[in-house]
């Protein structure tokens, strides 16, 4: 009959408030008068199988961490990412991943929209926070960046009313940060359906201990004067102490508590909160095997309004509608479903007032209408469907009881009211959809994570009931659990008790379960080690194991206050630096203690002595003494160590703390990775019943004593905590290479047990002997640095795993054995990458036996290496080594990998990167320029440019590409793909050069002037040797200061081919100028001028040279090897040229030939291969 929490409404909103408040210790009531959990997130059932989701359309990548934060793992790693995104309407086509980087894209291609604006308005939109200006419209914030642009308004809002049903007309502030939150890495769903989802999120809800009731339909809100006192439930009164709704906003405030118990300019601000429009929705079952193409797209955005308009969106007339296409592997483990779901934005008044004849027949309109606008995209739909229904605004409000079947809750201003409620009445909390920005499904989790927090806050300084009472149960249940079992023991023969037959050991309570299930567990232990100590009475076993757990119980988990004297033992603070009066409650993992600030205290004579107040550092420091009192009970090995803080993370003041005011300070263990301890605290003002004070995390280090805790404060970089394992290796676990996804417990269990066989601790140096299985961090990581030395002995072969993902590559450089995998380039990089990353930018290593000093960092996929002051690794991308075509894991765990041979680690420290400094650093690594190269002569697959540019692709740089006519651009965009750009340039034509060398400088946003001059070359030179002078010339001004030009020579300049021989000196007056132009350019930069001499090869131009292919199967004997040189040889060679590996390298001629010119002209070979053919 009485809770901490009642939830009414089972929304996203209120099952996360519920989820979290439980797993805080509360006791939680969750009530949904429907029959299923969900609110909006839910789905329905028809004949054939078919399972239809009413509001799985799509949600931004914020909710992977939201759910993996507050639900868990499992529920978080079902979210996929959809990229089949399309608009259709008439004003313009497209399709995007609808990720930032796309979309920026299409502004600046497809709409002519300059990139600094793009820029600009999207950092505009990310910066918003809902408390910021109301004032500018949505319609007013466009205006400002894309005046008169319609079709980009259209592109920007169309997306985002559907989401949430903005307008024009609401705050941009309700615009931008929807906006924005989809905007960073697109638009995401739940795979398996909104019935897994809630399916799992009920199981973790009782797992955490929520009393769930379905059918319970909340009819009143009790208040007594300013504060909640129960609700009335299907006609059951039940108390409690905080109230969270979950339902609509207006209902909650006039319906469950009633206008009359708030102030009367509240009322006024309520009735004047306007409820947000509602939907219909047809919903079309297709045939299982219907050949609907996934190429249809995951969201269609189709409308056949001229321009953008709320009234038409809203208008019962339609001509905007959304389908969301759902495929099989929407719900891979059920049978096959082909489903498309049609939305459309509604008016409550078009529908809420019909006569069930006209209600009936305007849904079958819907149903019409919307088959004939699919027939666009899904031909002859209407008789590909086999099931077609529609819901409307009706169809919500009965199943939701949302006020006028309300979609999106409220307008802007219902966030303001929402979030007043607690200071109308006390314990009253309202989590719904309101103001836009708080509804759709990350928006309502969010939400229900805010009130949740705002709730407990609420009932640890508010609570009704005594500490003295809650102890006096705990001893009691306590009591009634020893007696019932001390009774059974005295009863028991020696053959039950053996046999750990007490089952009859019957629990009244959760306490009282918990006290049993230790008890128990300590009986279990004592018999087992009696059956081989037989001379012991099994009673003497038995009640020695009762008393060792009693002792427990009480230290553990419900130890009484703590009197000063007792405070004293356990921490070394003394006057006038003990910060802690008195501990009130002391739990396994948490800690409540009180401060009254006398106006004595010492810091109040000069800190601001005409107005004192307590220093927020004061409060800091009582909240890591509570923390070092709550580590001296846990830690049972801390004999002759001390509890030194090592970091406080996000501290936040909320309020001042005056003389004579009293404060309690709650602390609360989140984490123990093995001597380091991680918490978060929190101190109240009892005094004002203000929160005061609150530290996000802080760790708190168990030293060998004061000196060396102070020495390693001293050598410890800020912001770094140690992770170096104990000798127990505590805090760490086995592991391999292995998709952390697929582990059993068996194969976990395996590698656990195999730890101390292959690693140990010897002082400062953590040893591996080289075999299996890894170390591997026990919890995980997002964006991290990591600072580790390491030293291999002769031959070693080691790594680092980040998030999982292999690895860091650590290896001997002087090994041979090793030198054909690449050792010989050095320690460092990303060797399991495929592209960047894979090979360190220099080698860095020291000789092997001596140690290496390592930093890493990881943000976002982005890996950074420094070894012993060297950068290796320049922010490359780490690649998922288990999916190639997925990303990296978002977070992980640390692994320390070894194979063969010994290796030694030291100074394991690791510091955690805060988001916004993790996506400021993101963005400045994907906002660095690209290198651009511009590739000319790319003629089909075989050609050598067509594999240099390949090759420069996959090195992430950009090229342009330079060809000579029209058909040669269309067939060569048809090859590089649409996005890329393909200038034209004859290059015999000297006007076409210049402005092939303005529109490179336009695109590299370069200025200057350009070389005209041209030499008294032939025309035949011009195209083969002076073009590559006057395109260098042209491109001056673009060229990078460092930058490298290559051209294709031949190797055979002394080797005439048959029919060829003409090209001999035109390719030496072209090596020669390499020379040239070398020199010229050193007067003002440093870019180097080199040529690949490849033998010869296979290419389409070269097979219309008569009798070339004679002279290719010559070379190809003639090779050292017998096999001619392949074109992606010759690739690779001009990629190194233009890379910065061959920065010693200018007006060279690099001859790729495989060998061919040693034997070229050996009479003994040309006799053989005459006569063999």
């Amino acid at each position: 009959d009485h809770y901490d929490v009642v939830v009414i409404g089972a929304g996203l909103a209120g099952l996360t408030s519920a989820n979290i408040l439980a797993r805080q210790g509360r006791s939680v009531l969750l009530l949904e008068q429907h029959y299923k959990l969900g609110g909006l997130a839910t789905w329905f059932k028809r004949p054939g199988h078919h399972i239809f989701d009413i509001s799985l359309h799509g949600f931004p990548v914020g909710m992977v961490k939201s759910c993996r934060r507050y639900w868990s793992q499992e529920i978080a790693d079902s979210i996929v990412q959809l990229t089949g995104i399309r608009f259709e309407n008439p004003m313009f086509s497209l399709q995007t991943d609808f990720t930032r980087a796309d979309f920026s894209k299409k502004l600046v291609e497809n709409f002519r929209v300059p990139q600094a604006t793009v820029d600009a308005f999207f950092d505009t939109a990310r910066g918003m926070n809902f408390y910021d200006d109301q004032t500018t419209t949505a319609r007013e914030l466009f205006d400002k960046f894309f005046p008169g642009r319609e079709d980009v308004i259209r592109l920007l809002m169309e997306p985002i009313t559907y989401a949430n049903g903005s307008t024009l007309e609401d705050p941009a502030i309700s615009y931008g940060i929807v906006f924005s939150n989809f905007m960073s890495k697109g638009v995401f769903t739940f795979e398996g359906g909104t019935d897994k989802l809630i399916t799992s999120m009920e199981a973790e809800l009782r797992k955490s201990g929520v009393d769930i009731r379905i059918n319970a339909d909340c009819e009143q809100v009790h208040v007594d004067g300013d504060k909640v006192t129960g609700v009335t439930v299907n006609g059951r009164h039940i108390k409690c102490d905080a109230v969270v709704s979950n339902s609509n906003l207006k209902a909650t405030i006039f319906k469950l508590v009633g206008e009359d118990k708030f102030s009367d300019s509240f009322v006024d601000e309520a009735r004047a909160v306007r409820v947000n429009n509602s939907s219909t929705q047809v919903y079309i079952a297709l045939k299982p095997d219907d050949p609907l193409e996934e190429s249809t797209g995951d969201l269609l955005f189709t409308s056949t309004a001229p321009t953008f308009n709320t009234e038409q969106l809203l208008s019962r007339d339609i001509t905007s509608r959304t389908y969301s296409m759902y495929y099989p592997g929407t719900r891979p483990e059920g049978r096959p479903q082909k489903l498309i779901v049609s939305s459309t934005n509604a008016r409550w008044e078009d529908w809420g007032n019909l006569s069930e004849e006209e209600y009936q027949a305007s849904k079958a309109d819907l149903c019409e209408t919307t088959l004939d606008a699919l027939d666009k995209y899904v031909p002859d739909v209407r008789n590909r469907a086999v099931h077609v229904e529609a819901s409307t605004p009706r169809t919500f409000n009965h199943y939701t009881h949302h006020l006028n079947g309300a979609s999106f809750g409220t307008k802007f201003e219902g966030l303001a009211v929402s979030r007043a409620l607690p200071q109308q009445i006390g314990g009253l909390y309202h989590a719904g959809s309101v103001g836009i920005i708080m509804s759709g499904w990350l928006g309502a989790m969010n939400y229900g994570v805010i009130v949740a927090n705002e709730v407990d806050n609420h009932l640890m300084t508010n609570s009704s009931r005594s500490t003295a009472g809650a102890e006096a149960e705990i001893a009691a249940d306590m009591a009634a659990v020893l007696k019932r079992l001390h009774v059974l023991i005295d009863q028991s023969d020696a053959a039950s008790a053996a046999n750990g037959s007490f089952e009859c050991v019957t629990a009244t309570s959760l306490r009282e379960k918990k006290i049993s299930t230790i008890l128990l567990a300590t009986l279990s232990e004592e018999l087992g080690w009696k059956r081989s100590n037989e001379s012991l009475p099994i009673q003497t076993c038995c009640k020695a194991a009762v008393s060792e757990a009693s002792a427990f119980i009480r230290v553990h988990l419900w130890f009484l206050p703590m009197s000063k004297e007792q405070i004293l033992a356990a921490i070394p603070h003394r006057d006038p630096f003990l910060l802690i009066d008195e501990v009130t409650e002391l739990g396994e993992a948490r800690i409540v203690c009180r401060k009254t600030f006398s106006g004595d205290e010492f810091w109040y004579r000069g800190h601001y002595p005409d107005f004192p107040i307590t220093p927020g550092v004061i409060l800091c420091e009582a909240s890591m003494q509570a923390g070092a009192v709550l580590l001296s009970g846990l830690v049972t090995d801390a004999e002759g160590k001390v509890p030194v803080a090592t970091r406080a993370n996000n501290v936040q003041f909320r309020d001042m703390v005056r003389p004579g005011d009293t404060v309690e300070i709650e602390v609360e263990l989140t984490e123990r990775l093995a001597d380091a301890f991680f918490m978060k605290a929190k101190v109240t003002n009892v005094t004002r019943s203000k929160l005061a004070c609150r530290l996000a995390v802080f760790a708190a280090l168990i030293a060998g004593s004061c000196l060396s805790s102070l020495a390693m404060a001293e050598d410890m970089p800020e912001g770094f905590v140690s992770i170096f394992p104990a000798a127990s290796l505590a805090g760490w676990v086995g592991g391999t290479t292995i998709d952390p996804s697929t582990i059993t417990p068996e194969q976990q269990a395996k590698w656990d047990g195999e730890l101390h066989d292959h690693w140990r601790v010897e002082g400062d140096d953590l040893v591996s002997d080289g075999h299996s299985p890894h170390l591997v961090t026990a919890r995980k990581y997002g964006d991290f640095e990591l600072l580790v030395d390491w030293n291999l002995a002769p031959n070693g072969d080691s790594g680092v795993y980040l998030r999982d993902t292999p690895q860091v590559q650590l290896w001997d450089p002087w090994n041979e054995a090793a030198h054909k995998h690449g050792a010989l380039k050095g320690s460092g990089a990303l060797w399991n990458n495929n592209g960047p990353g894979k090979w360190p930018l220099e080698p860095a290593d020291k000789p092997t036996g001596e140690w290496n000093t390592m930093a890493v960092r990881m943000v976002g996929p982005y890996v950074r290496v420094v070894l012993n002051d060297k950068q290796v690794v320049d922010d490359a991308p780490l690649e998922n080594y288990f999916d190639r075509a997925a990303p990296v894991f978002d977070e992980g765990r640390i692994h320390l990998q070894t194979h063969g041979s010994e290796t030694r680690f030291r100074r394991l420290l690791v510091r955690e990167i805060e988001p916004t400094e993790a996506e400021s650093l993101i963005a400045e690594i994907e906002s660095r320029p690209k290198s651009t190269v511009l590739v000319a002569g790319v003629a089909n697959k075989k050609s050598v440019a067509w594999h240099i540019a390949r090759l420069l692709t996959e090195a992430d740089c950009r090229v342009i590409y330079s060809v000579r006519s029209e058909k040669r651009r269309d067939e060569v965009q048809r090859l590089v793909g649409p996005d890329a750009l393909v200038l034209i340039c004859d290059v015999e034509h000297e006007e076409e050069i210049e402005r092939l060398g303005a529109e490179v400088a336009a695109e590299c946003e370069r200025t200057g002037q350009k070389l005209t001059t041209k030499r008294a070359f032939l025309r035949t030179f011009s195209i083969s040797c002076y073009s590559l002078v006057a395109m260098a010339g042209a491109l001056k001004d673009s060229l990078a200061e460092d930058a490298s030009v290559v051209a294709i020579s031949i190797s055979t300049t002394e080797m005439a081919s048959e029919n060829y021989g003409y090209m001999a000196p035109i390719k030496a007056a072209l090596d020669s100028s390499l020379a040239f132009l070398a020199k010229s350019f050193s007067q003002f930069s440093r870019v180097r001028f080199n040529a690949v001499a490849p033998g010869l090869l296979k290419t389409s131009a070269s097979a219309g040279i008569p009798g070339y292919v004679d002279s290719y199967l010559f070379a190809e004997k003639a090779t050292l090897r017998e096999e001619a040189v392949k074109t992606e040889e010759a690739a690779a060679a001009a990629v190194f040229l233009l890379s910065p590996r061959s920065s010693g390298m200018n007006a060279q001629r690099l001859v790729v030939d495989a060998g061919m010119r040693t034997n070229y002209f050996d009479s003994d070979i040309v006799r053989a291969v005459v006569e063999r053919e």
